[in-house]
């Protein structure tokens, strides 16, 4: 049997960037770019103010950016500042691991001056590592404890390659990580009917434990360096099924078969399944003129999990609960507010229009869904979901036809960093920043870029 751990530790001692696919370093860019915008923009909202607030309080090391913040902070108050920035207005790429990992590499690439190689590799090896351990753990719409703590040795072992870690070193620093990872709590919050700012995983918390648990191995401090070994490894403890944990499947190609797929991109900053809502209905509105005052009534049929508490919410008092609540969304959409910050803004959460519009919003269960959560339900990516959208207006009912996944093409992604960095920076620094994530691998110091990305 295979030496999890081991195996682990050694991968991302030893990773270069030509062993990384060209598509998946392209990809990674893109992730860098987005995520970054959103965190521009994160500080819109109480999650992304507090957050900064909350770094700024840990102390003045000047380390680290939080983009769109003047100061420099510790590398650990910026991962955590960032984290949660990314994640704020639940406008980052799905899966959530994203806003988890990628902050923490981000900042010690900057406290290390390391190259955008270095970086790049760092965040391929984060997210690769998460991806592995994801498919050996309990995942997203299944009925067992599930959540996205295991990415915290996604997160540790890219910030540990920045930090040129060995294999040993390494190691201690995933053994520290199993212990910090938070529980997997996803369960409460899929059926909560109030969203708290930690949702499903507070992602701040992970990126800053990857921070901590990296710094630590380089500086001598051990950890169990067999965590992902055994039968009470962090598996059993991390509310794993023993039929599923495989270790074999885990290291099968490592190095060699990435597993890293493309995630989906996020046109509307709400939960990723209420965005196909938000497509259904914009199509409808294009294809046969609709003004929101025609509209009498919208009815949207999905996932059971959509018609939950949170989901079908109409009184939505946070920015919070304004990413989850299928009638919120619908609501602005159809009121012509623009996709973005504004969505979740005070008087968009206040204002006696969205409120009416709201009441016009039914949600219910689509006849498919128990047959595609039978056929499909189960792994880390979703498919094509049951759904569909009827727009009562002008007297008569507009259905709306499937579409695709939603998602984003490259010059959509480019386009929504551009608009949320002139929303922070001058326009000068937001070009340079732009193509410096492009060109990251010709970059000979993060810190250049990071400097580009504060006011």
């Amino acid at each position: 049997m295979p030496e999890v751990t081991e195996a682990f530790a050694a991968f991302a001692a030893r990773t270069r960037l030509e062993d990384i696919p060209p598509a998946l370093v392209r990809q990674t860019k893109l992730i860098l770019l987005d995520l970054i915008g959103c965190t521009l923009v994160g500080g819109s909202v109480d999650k992304g103010r507090i957050a900064v607030e909350f770094a700024r309080s840990l102390g003045a090391a000047s380390e680290a950016t939080i983009p769109g913040v003047a100061a420099r902070t510790s590398a650990a108050g910026a991962a955590f500042a960032n984290g949660e920035l990314m994640n704020a207005l639940d406008w980052d790429p799905i899966p959530h691991t994203l806003p988890c990992v990628v902050p923490a590499v981000l900042a010690v690439a900057e406290r290390e001056r390391a190259t955008g190689a270095a970086l790049l590799v760092g965040l391929a090896l984060a997210q690769e590592i998460s991806v592995r351990l994801a498919e050996a753990l309990p995942r997203d719409l299944e009925a067992a404890p599930h959540g996205y703590g295991s990415c915290i040795f996604g997160g540790a072992a890219g910030a540990g390659h920045v930090l040129k870690l060995s294999a040993g070193q390494m190691a201690n620093a995933f053994g520290f990580a199993g212990f910090a990872a938070p529980v997997p709590a996803m369960t409460r919050f899929e059926g909560g009917a109030a969203i708290p700012m930690t949702k499903y995983i507070p992602a701040g918390w992970v990126a800053q434990g990857s921070v901590t648990a990296a710094l630590l191995a380089a500086l001598g401090y051990t950890g169990d360096p067999r965590i992902l070994d055994e039968p009470q490894a962090f598996w059993r403890f991390f509310a794993g099924d023993e039929a599923r944990w495989k270790p074999e499947r885990l290291v099968e190609g490592l190095g060699t078969v990435w597993r890293t797929a493309a995630p989906w991109y996020k046109p509307y900053p709400c939960e990723i399944l209420i965005g196909m809502a938000v497509n259904r209905l914009y199509q409808l509105m294009r294809e046969n003129g609709l003004a929101p005052d025609e509209i009498e009534g919208m009815e949207f049929k999905s996932l059971p999990l959509l018609a939950n508490g949170c989901h079908t919410s109409t009184n939505v008092v946070s920015h919070v609960e304004a990413q989850f609540s299928v009638p919120y969304a619908l609501a602005v959409a159809a009121l012509g507010f623009e996709p973005g910050p504004a969505w979740q803004a005070a008087g968009t959460l206040s204002d006696p229009g969205v409120k009416r519009m709201m009441e016009r919003v039914a949600v219910g269960v689509h006849p498919d869904a128990e047959a595609w959560a039978k056929g499909q339900g189960s792994g880390s990516a979703y498919g094509v979901i049951p759904c569909s959208l009827v727009v009562t207006a002008r007297g008569r009912r507009f259905d709306a036809d499937p579409d695709e996944e939603p998602g984003m093409t490259e010059d959509e992604i480019i386009a929504k960093f551009a608009k949320n960095a002139a929303a922070v920076l001058p326009p000068a620094k937001a070009a340079a920043a732009q193509a410096a994530i492009l060109g990251l691998e010709g970059l000979a110091d993060v810190s250049t870029l990071m400097d580009d990305l504060r006011p």
